[in-house]
């Protein structure tokens, strides 16, 4: 093995090393975004809840104040 073949070596194991140290970066940063992501998705289905639970009471109180309104019969006017 000549110095050329030794020097290209050396430069492909530089290169396994390096893509190597990339590969770890990007999986931590994948690790980071599925994270993040997932605290995303906790949240909107928390906030998909409250919406929900807003609605029901909104329709509630709408029955609550149909319930309420006096009925005006046609015989005590006439």
């Amino acid at each position: 093995m000549d110095v050329n073949d030794s020097a290209v070596l050396q430069e492909k194991d530089r290169v396994i090393v390096l893509l190597n140290e990339t590969a770890k970066a990007f999986q931590f940063q994948v690790a980071s975004l599925q994270g993040q992501l997932t605290l995303a998705t906790n949240q909107l289905a928390q906030r998909d809840m409250v919406v929900h639970d807003l609605q029901q009471h909104v329709l509630d109180l709408k029955n609550a104040s149909a319930d309420q309104v006096p009925v005006i019969s046609y015989s005590s006017t006439v």
